[in-house]
């Protein structure tokens, strides 16, 4: 399936791109805690850390979304999870799954288009840079539920979602 193939892929990438990123944070925060002992201030480090983090934190849970290693939480009892009310409660996530990339599309790309006239004061990058994260996340959002839908309607029924 075309739609698992593409899901693999961006997953397979971006999770190399998340331990580059992880690891430019963690320089930049050891660069700043290193250059405030010896009294000398490299202001970028701390934009440099906050971007990293921004990309992070939106690649992660596209990321978390399409293999299914997102947080679960469990809040009915156990004498109610039925097979119906399992599938009922995986299609409702599926939904908000898609609801939520779609406002991050939709309002990402307004957002980052305003973005595009400021610069960051120490790095001198467009701010555009930073916040295009949010549509992109967004896409991949979006492109991990459909799969999971395509699975269950290809299964009949399975709330597995395709990927463990």
């Amino acid at each position: 399936m075309l739609i698992r193939k593409f899901n693999s892929l961006c997953s397979l990438l971006i999770s190399k791109l998340l331990v580059v990123l992880t690891f430019v944070m963690l320089v930049s925060i050891f660069l700043q805690v290193l250059t405030r002992l010896i009294r000398v201030n490299f202001i970028w480090t701390s934009d440099l850390a906050t971007f990293s983090f921004v990309w992070i934190a939106f690649l992660g849970a596209a990321v978390a979304v399409t293999t299914n290693e997102h947080f679960v939480v469990d809040v009915f009892p156990q004498k109610m999870k039925t097979p119906l009310f399992e599938k009922t409660l995986f299609l409702l996530s599926l939904l908000l799954q898609l609801v939520t990339g779609y406002i991050m599309v939709r309002y990402g790309i307004t957002f980052t288009e305003s973005m595009a006239i400021r610069f960051t004061y120490s790095l001198g990058i467009k701010m555009s840079y930073i916040s295009c994260v949010m549509p992109i996340s967004g896409v991949l959002i979006i492109t991990g539920s459909l799969e999971k839908l395509f699975f269950l309607s290809e299964t009949g029924g399975s709330c597995e979602g395709g990927r463990s």
